[in-house]
């Protein structure tokens, strides 16, 4: 599901936040497979990788010296990889440029924080990329994401693929994340009432190209807005429980909306989500 599950989870995180009165927030993206691409390269076992991992999350700056050692095809201090953070794809790409030659397992997760970057800045999210330090080393398989409001971390999260399996449960992929709230409790009054429950609507993106799916997330505040209950398709053809669906998908005009009522098989189609939403408030939610 990714980068679909994490975009949805990130975005729920922000909207709780924002409503919190936290915002603007910071999203800060990191991925493991960076740090273990470059551990594994280096020829370290399994657990020589955990011991060198913490030296450095320590400040043990020896342990650098090692590594590049043993990685003598680098075309960069590995102080930039561990100690370096950027803004966006561009900084990730600088990365790869610098280091996926000698390191070509790197690649993969550079490429799957690159998308997922690309999407939420789509989406208007303020993104920080710290590509290699991150705690949890042996925890999270995929993405992780803390979420940074006027300076202080208020929560996170990430992808935990094979955990469950671990513990005994379905081999399935897996991703979370959590708030603080001891430091949100004091800003519950504030909420407003809650927005009563209609009907779902399913927002269905019909490829995983970036803009696609940005334009489909984007979509979730103004149906939310309407009054209407909304959730994403992670999986790209998997079946929805929603009598109703939005499907966004390219288009000669650019990018455009369907809306499928699967109990009667109609179909509508809108050139613009300005056009989707005034047929929907029209008729006091779903036609």
């Amino acid at each position: 599901t990714q980068p679909r599950g994490e975009v949805e989870l990130i975005l729920l995180a922000c909207q709780t936040l924002e409503r919190l009165g936290l915002g603007p927030v910071e999203v800060r993206l990191f991925h493991p497979g960076i740090v273990r691409s470059v551990l594994a390269q280096a020829g370290l076992e399994r657990a020589d990788q955990v011991r060198v991992y913490d030296r450095i999350l320590d400040g043990d700056l020896t342990a650098l010296a090692e590594l590049e050692e043993r990685l003598p095809s680098l075309g960069a201090p590995l102080r930039l990889l561990f100690e370096g953070e950027g803004a966006g794809s561009a900084y990730l790409a600088n990365l790869g440029s610098a280091f996926q030659k000698a390191v070509p397992q790197m690649v993969r997760p550079l490429e799957e924080l690159a998308t997922l970057v690309d999407t939420l800045s789509a989406l208007g999210c303020r993104c920080q990329v710290a590509a290699a330090l991150v705690g949890s080393f042996e925890y999270y398989t995929g993405t992780v994401f803390q979420f940074v409001a006027d300076g202080e971390r208020v929560g996170g999260g990430g992808r935990y693929d094979g955990l469950i399996a671990l513990a005994g449960g379905p081999d399935v992929a897996a991703s979370g994340f959590a708030l603080d709230a001891t430091k949100l409790a004091r800003l519950l009054p504030s909420l407003g009432e809650a927005t009563p429950r209609q009907e779902a609507i399913c927002v269905r993106p019909a490829s995983d190209r970036a803009d696609v799916v940005a334009t489909a997330f984007a979509a979730i505040g103004p149906l939310q807005g309407l009054g209407l209950r909304t959730e994403v398709a992670l999986v790209r053809d998997a079946p929805s429980a929603c009598r109703w669906e939005v499907t966004v998908k390219p288009s000669a005009e650019g990018i455009g909306y369907s809306l499928r009522d699967s109990t009667k098989k109609r179909r509508r189609t809108f050139a613009k989500l300005d056009d989707l939403l005034a047929a929907l408030e029209a008729t006091g939610g779903v036609p």
